[in-house]
């Protein structure tokens, strides 16, 4: 149980890095667009990857604790 909790830990660590790293690509490129350009498009397949990550250690979560009440 151990390994997947760390396996948990390590994919939502992955998934805050990637979305804070997104936002910050998104930020910087927002400055040098002209107005009305919408720079998330670019960046859509990382917002993706993340929200990806994030529902799988969520998932491997509700999984372990399943099983420790039972």
């Amino acid at each position: 149980m151990r390994i997947f909790k760390l396996i948990s830990n390590i994919l939502f660590g992955m998934s805050i890095f990637i979305a804070l790293y997104t936002l910050y690509k998104i930020y910087l490129q927002r400055s040098q667009l002209p107005r009305g350009a919408c720079p998330v498009n670019t960046y859509s397949d990382l917002i993706y990857l993340s929200i990806i990550l994030l529902v799988i250690s969520l998932i491997v979560i509700f999984i372990i604790e399943r099983k420790q009440i039972k």
